[in-house]
This record gives C-alpha cells, sequence and structure tokens, in this order.
C-alpha cells in the first residue's frame, strides 16, 4: 500500500514536470486524452481541428474543470481559453444516458461580452460538436431581430491563418480591440493589425495603453509616398497635405464616378455615411469625450463614401415625424394662434391661449 502512494506519487509529480515542459512556452508535452477527455473528442481536437497537443492553459485548467471544482482562467488572447472550457463541457455532455435531446432543454450556457466573440465560439463549438451530432448549439445575442436569430445569422468568422487585422473603424471598447487583433496570434502565430486613425482622435491610443496595447504611428503620407505615379496621376512638386497627394486624388476621382454612375450606388453610399456617424456618435463611456462628431470634418468624412456633398443626416422618416408631431401639437392648442377682431371700426390683434 505504501508502496503503491509513492509510486503514484512519482507519476503525479513527473506528469507536473510534463505539463511545464512545451514548445516555445504554449503547448503541454502532454496529450488531450491524458487530460481525462472522451477519446472521440481527443481525436477531434486531433484530426479536425488541428492540435497536436493542448496548450498550457489548457492542459491545466481541463483537468480542474473535469473534477467539477469552480476555475477562473487569466491568461493571454491565443493562449486557448475557448477550448479549455468548451471541451468539458462536450465531455460530460457526450457522456450522458440516455442521449441528451433538443427536448430536454438547456444543459450548458456560455455568457460571452460581444457579439464577435458570442459567433466566434459558436463556430469553434460546431467544429468540436462534428462526432456528437445529437447535441445542438445555438446563440442568442442583444440588439438583433428575431427573424435574425432565428436563421442564425453569423458574423465575425475565427478563420485560420490570419495574418493581418485592418480596422477602418475603431471597435465600441478597447477590450475589444485587443480581441479583435489577437485573430492574428491564435496558438503562438503572429501577425500584423493595422488602425486607422483621424487626427481628433488621438487620445483612442491613450485609452489602449492602459490595456496593455501599445501601436506604432504609421503615418499614411510616407506610405503613398513609396508608391510610383502612373502616368495619368497629376504631379505635384511638394505635397502637403494628404488630401492633396496624387494617388489620393486620382483614387477619389475613380470611386466618385463609380459611386455616380448609377443613381443606386450613390443612394448606398448615402446611407452608409447617415449610419456611419450615427455609429460615431453611439460610443458610451470614456470613449464619448473621444470620439465626438462636433469635432469631425463632415465634408471630409463624406469625401470618405465617394460623395462629392454632405448627404442631410435627417431622413425622411425623421422629417415626417416631426411634421406630424407639429400638427399634432397645433391640434392640441400647444401653440399660440393670432386673429384678428373687428370692433367699432377699428382693428385689433388678440391673442388666443
Amino acid at each position: 500500500m505504501f508502496k503503491r502512494t509513492q509510486q503514484t506519487a512519482r507519476e503525479t509529480k513527473q506528469e507536473a514536470k510534463d505539463v511545464t515542459k512545451s514548445k516555445n512556452g504554449l503547448f503541454a508535452s502532454c496529450s488531450f486524452s491524458s487530460l481525462g477527455l472522451d477519446p472521440k473528442l481527443s481525436d477531434q481536437l486531433q484530426e479536425r481541428m488541428g492540435f497536436e497537443a493542448p496548450t498550457l492553459v489548457q492542459a491545466q485548467s481541463i483537468p480542474v474543470i473535469l473534477s467539477g471544482r469552480d476555475v477562473l482562467v487569466n491568461a493571454a488572447t491565443g493562449t486557448g481559453k475557448t477550448i479549455a472550457y468548451l471541451a468539458p463541457i462536450i465531455h460530460h455532455l457526450q457522456a450522458y444516458s440516455p442521449k441528451v435531446d433538443r427536448s430536454h432543454g438547456t444543459f450548458a450556457l456560455v455568457i460571452v461580452p460581444t457579439r464577435e466573440l458570442c459567433l466566434q465560439v459558436y463556430e469553434t463549438l460546431e467544429k468540436l460538436l462534428h462526432r456528437f451530432h445529437w447535441i445542438v448549439p445555438g446563440y442568442v445575442m442583444g440588439g438583433e431581430k428575431k427573424a435574425k436569430e432565428k436563421a442564425r445569422l453569423r458574423k465575425g468568422l475565427d478563420f485560420p491563418k490570419v495574418r493581418c487585422i485592418i480596422q477602418y473603424d475603431c471597435p465600441g471598447e478597447a477590450t475589444e480591440y485587443v480581441h479583435r487583433v489577437g485573430r492574428t496570434a491564435r496558438i503562438g502565430e503572429k501577425g500584423e493589425a493595422l488602425l486607422f486613425l483621424q487626427p481628433v482622435e488621438i487620445d483612442y491610443l491613450k485609452d489602449l495603453k492602459k490595456h496593455g496595447a501599445t501601436l506604432a504611428e504609421y503615418p499614411l503620407l510616407k506610405v503613398l509616398d513609396k508608391f510610383p505615379l502612373l502616368g495619368n496621376m497629376p504631379r505635384i512638386k511638394k505635397v502637403i497635405s494628404l488630401e492633396s497627394h496624387p494617388w489620393v486624388i486620382s483614387l477619389q476621382r475613380a470611386l466618385e464616378f463609380f459611386t455616380y454612375a448609377e443613381p443606386k450606388m450613390k443612394n448606398l453610399a448615402k446611407n452608409a455615411f447617415v449610419s456611419w456617424v450615427r455609429g460615431y456618435a453611439a460610443h458610451k463611456g470614456e470613449l464619448k469625450s473621444i470620439f465626438v462628431v462636433k469635432k469631425l470634418h463632415l465634408g471630409h468624412v463624406a469625401k470618405s463614401f465617394a460623395l462629392k456633398e454632405q448627404p442631410s443626416l435627417v431622413g425622411k422618416s425623421h422629417h415626417k415625424e416631426t411634421m406630424k408631431r407639429k400638427r399634432d401639437e397645433r391640434q392640441r392648442g400647444q401653440h399660440p394662434k393670432k386673429r384678428k377682431k373687428m370692433s367699432g371700426g377699428n382693428s385689433r390683434s388678440t391673442t388666443k391661449p
């Protein structure tokens, strides 16, 4: 009995050493099956999803989760946290007898902070459930129409081998930015992230720095200067501003020609402009003081949508609503009406309350 206990202790210590050894400090030297996961689930992770070995985060957390204990995992983006909690859920559900059925209701609930992350978790879950077709996943997101939720529209997919993320618009929160750019660093991979900022939005960098994200400036003018000028481009001796650069002028003309060639394209550009400005005004919290519509040059913003003039931000429906409200107010007598009253040959104006 004593010998057996000593042997078990040595084995446990050896397993702990194996977990700490890794490739490039990310992968553990054990297998998914050695963590206690179902063999079919382990094969699914290796064969279909291409994970030869678990990450250190997965190796340390999965056995604890399988034991039924509460776990708090704090790790960087791309270290495999999603599979760390999804795999144990599937392991337990696939072992139920009789098998779980849709009519039995909900067995597990995963709550995430953003729509993008919700869809990414759902995509990963679908792949994990390939060999467990009787387990049905689903998702519900706030702000969506019921018809869309029923159709289960998919946005923000977790595509493999992403090398570059380009963000023309800033995310609503810095944490969302960190998550987005993390798509380029899945399981030890490296990549680049490019974010477009206007001069009035530079303070956003301070907010990113609070969350550990430091960006290097990449002046657009210097980038454009590296491009060779084509034959039909204007020759300018000295480019003072970005708007006067030959490449910008040429590209702007081409886009405007394309937009104004068809009324449909022009209307789409107008609608896109209005939606963008309204979305820009919807920033909350600390970002509300950074992304201020009044600081923008809306004429320049319109040009970025290939529009020669700035569209009205007041839609037809809003105009009709305003006119209807005014009519209703007049009918209720909320606005004073003037009338003329004749008395003794003299005319005078009185006000009816």
